[in-house]
Formats: C-alpha cells, structure tokens, sequence
C-alpha cells in the first residue's frame, strides 16, 4: 500500500471512530514546547488515536471541560472556530482549574499533579492570546487539546 493511501485510510478510520467528523486536512498544531506534532485537523487522526473514539471513564471535573472543549475541537478550523475558542477561553481556563483541585485518585502517576498544572497553563495561554488579539488560537487550543489527553491519560 502506498503511504498515501495509508494515511488515508486511517485518517477516515479515526474520524469514523471520532463520530464520522468531515474534517480531513492536515494540521500542524503547537505542541507548546516549539516542537509540531503532524494530526489530521481538529482531531482526528490524534483524537482516535488516543482512546478509540470514546474517553475512559471521565472524572466529574474532566466531563465537565470536555464538554466545553469538544465541540470546538471538533469543529472545522476556520475564524468562527477561533472566535468560539475565544468566547469559551474563560470557561476552559475555569474547568482547568477545577480539574486540577480534583482529587486524584489513589494509583494516579507522581506527575499527576505537573500535568494538571500544565493544562491550566494551556488554558491561560489561550486566555491571553484571545486578549491579545488571537493571533494564535489555532496553536493555543492544540495545546489546551494535547494537555487535556495528557490529564486524562493518566487520571
């Protein structure tokens, strides 16, 4: 198989497992440490990646900010997507924080606490870049995105 068509067909295989999303063109969003990490838009290839198109059992404060988060994740990027990533900055910057006074559970990694934290700072970056003008929404959701799975991933 050619790598074309490869990556096709697991771009179409994630997006399926991510509730059939239309999205399809290739991003290259901020990992927030200078690097890019290639994933199909909005969630796709990276989002079926990470849990087979559904999350593992949520905690309360987790549901709460992927609700938030999801449906502009999940949206085609574009500048109404920027301008709704703006309108809920405040509210993913909030439901960061709630996570990260959540009690971990009992067999949660030592890092549990670095990587709440740093989903918080994802969160107040995307705040400040939307004060600042918006400049760089795209990058600064991938990185509230990438630090969500990372809480998550390791409730």
């Amino acid at each position: 198989m050619h790598k074309h068509s490869v990556i096709s067909l697991l771009v179409s295989l994630s997006l399926a497992a991510c509730g059939g999303s239309s999205q399809s063109a290739a991003t290259t969003p901020s990992t927030g440490n200078g690097n890019t990490a290639t994933t199909a838009s909005a969630g796709g290839e990276q989002h079926g990646e990470h849990h087979g198109g559904h999350h593992p059992q949520l905690s309360p404060a987790q549901h709460a900010m992927h609700e938030v988060l999801a449906p502009i994740w999940h949206s085609e990027p574009s500048p109404a997507r920027n301008t709704r990533a703006c309108e809920q900055a405040a509210s993913l910057r909030t439901h960061a924080e709630n996570v990260q006074r959540e009690a971990a559970p009992a067999d949660a990694p030592a890092n549990t606490a670095e990587v709440r934290a740093a989903l918080v700072t994802a969160t107040a970056a995307l705040v400040d870049d939307c004060a600042a003008g918006g400049a760089n929404v795209p990058a600064k959701l991938a990185d509230v995105h990438t630090a969500f799975h990372h809480v998550f991933e390791r409730r």
